[in-house]
C-alpha cells in the first residue's frame, strides 16, 4: 500500500504542470515558465517523501525483526523516479517549442494594412509576437484609423498566430506621437484611437504616447491605459498644469488615464497623474515647489511621491530644500515619499552625497543612520 501510495503521489507531481501547461487557456510557451521551479520541487520533495516514508518503514521493519530490503529497495525506487521526473521537467522548461512559421501570415497582414485609405506605410514582423507598425497619412480620419486597428484585430483571428500575442503600434506622420494595443485590448481600441487622434492633432507640435498594452503584472483592469504629452515649447512649470487644464475642459472622459505631462526641456519635470487630473490642491503644491528655485532643482511628482533633484551635490542643500517643502507636501494630506538630493536614486554610498528620504505619514526603511537634521525631519512627519 506504501508503495502505491508513493507511486501515486509522485506520478500526481509529476503530470500536474503538464495538464497545466497544455489546458484550453493555457499556451505551452506562455506557461512552462514556470516548470524549472515545479521541476526543483519535484525532486526535492520527491525524495524527501520517499526518503521519510521508507525510513518509518525501515525502522519498524528492524524493530519487529523483519527484513529491510524491500523498503530499501522502493528508497531507492522513490529517489531515482523523483529525480528523473525533475529532470524531465526542467527539460521541459528550458527547451522552446518551435513555433510555425508564420511569414506568408505576415505578409498578407502586412499587405492587408498596407492597402487601408489613411495609411502611409506597415511593417509587420513575428520573430517572437506579431508586432504591426503602422504609420499614418498627414490626412488620415477617424474612421481610417480606427479601421486600421479594427483590420489588425481581425486579421490576428487566423489560427496560425494562435501561440502568438499581439501588438499593433500605430504613429502619426513624424512618427513622434504614438498609440500602441495588445491583443487584450483590441476590442476596445478601435474607439480609443480615435481619442488619440483627437489628442495628437490637440497638441500637434507636442509628443503623444498612449499605451494601451494590459501587461502580465499590474494594472489588469485599466481600461484605458499609460498617456503622456512631452510639451516640445514648454518654457517652465506652469505649462504641465495648463496642460492638465485644457485636458481637463477638452478631453474629460480621459481623465481616469495614468497620465504624465514632461516637457523636451529637462529642467522642467513631470507631473503624473493617476485615475483622475491633478486638483487644484495638487497643482498648488506642484507650482510652489518649482517657484522655490533657491537651491536650483527638479521637480517630478505622482499621487504617492514626489522627487527634488538638486544641482548640488551636497546633502546640506538637500536637507535645506527639505525644510522648506516637506510642510508643503504634508498639505496633500496621503502618504507621500519624498526624495531630494543630487543622485535620488541613492546609489552613492557616500554619506555627504546621499538624498534626503522622507515618507510624510507613512515609514522609511533606512539601512544607515539619520543624522540629527534627517531624525528631526523624520520624527515631525513621519508615522513609524
Amino acid at each position: 500500500m506504501y508503495l502505491i501510495a508513493i507511486g501515486i503521489g509522485l506520478l500526481a507531481i509529476m503530470f500536474a504542470p503538464f495538464t497545466i501547461m497544455f489546458a484550453a487557456s493555457c499556451t505551452a510557451n506562455t506557461c512552462r515558465t514556470g516548470l524549472g521551479t515545479w521541476s526543483l520541487g519535484l525532486t526535492v520533495g520527491g525524495v524527501a517523501v520517499t526518503l521519510l516514508i521508507t525510513g518509518m518503514k525501515i525502522g519498524s521493519a528492524g524493530r519487529r525483526g523483519r527484513s529491510q530490503f524491500k523498503w530499501a529497495l522502493i528508497a531507492i525506487v522513490g529517489v531515482f523516479a523523483s529525480s528523473c521526473g525533475g529532470l524531465v521537467l526542467m527539460k521541459v522548461a528550458v527547451t522552446p517549442i518551435p513555433r510555425p512559421d508564420v511569414s506568408r501570415q505576415v505578409g498578407e497582414v502586412q499587405a492587408s494594412l498596407g492597402q487601408l485609405p489613411g495609411v502611409q506605410r506597415v511593417s509587420v514582423n513575428a520573430v517572437e509576437d506579431v508586432f504591426a507598425s503602422v504609420v499614418l497619412t498627414a490626412d488620415a480620419t477617424a474612421g481610417q484609423t480606427k479601421a486600421v486597428i479594427q483590420s489588425f484585430r481581425n486579421e490576428t483571428t487566423r489560427p496560425e498566430f494562435q501561440q502568438r500575442k499581439f501588438v499593433i503600434e500605430v504613429r502619426n506622420t513624424s512618427g513622434t506621437s504614438t498609440f500602441a494595443s495588445q491583443a487584450s485590448g483590441l476590442d476596445t481600441a478601435p474607439d480609443l484611437v480615435e481619442r488619440w487622434l483627437a489628442l495628437q492633432r490637440a497638441f500637434a507640435a507636442d509628443e503623444v504616447k498612449w499605451d494601451h498594452r494590459k501587461y502580465d503584472f499590474g494594472h489588469t483592469d485599466d481600461v484605458l491605459g499609460d498617456i503622456s504629452v512631452r510639451l516640445e515649447t514648454a518654457a517652465d512649470h506652469t505649462a504641465l498644469t495648463e496642460t492638465y487644464r485644457r485636458l481637463a475642459q477638452d478631453f474629460p472622459d480621459l481623465s481616469t488615464a495614468r497620465w504624465k505631462i514632461s516637457a523636451k526641456s529637462d529642467r522642467v519635470g513631470s507631473l503624473h497623474s493617476v485615475g483622475r487630473y491633478p486638483n487644484e490642491l495638487e497643482i498648488s503644491v506642484w507650482n510652489r515647489l518649482n517657484a522655490d528655485q533657491e537651491h536650483s532643482h527638479v521637480v517630478v511628482m505622482a499621487p504617492r511621491s514626489v522627487s527634488e533633484k538638486l544641482d548640488s551635490p551636497y546633502l546640506k542643500d538637500a536637507e535645506s530644500l527639505a525644510q522648506k517643502h516637506l510642510p508643503i507636501i504634508a498639505e496633500l494630506g496621503v502618504p507621500i515619499t519624498y526624495v531630494a538630493g543630487f543622485d535620488i536614486i541613492g546609489a552613492t554610498s557616500v554619506p555627504s552625497a546621499r538624498p534626503v528620504t522622507i515618507t510624510v505619514g507613512g515609514c522609511t526603511k533606512r539601512r544607515y543612520p539619520l543624522n540629527p537634521v534627517e531624525q528631526t525631519l523624520a520624527d515631525q512627519y513621519e508615522k513609524c
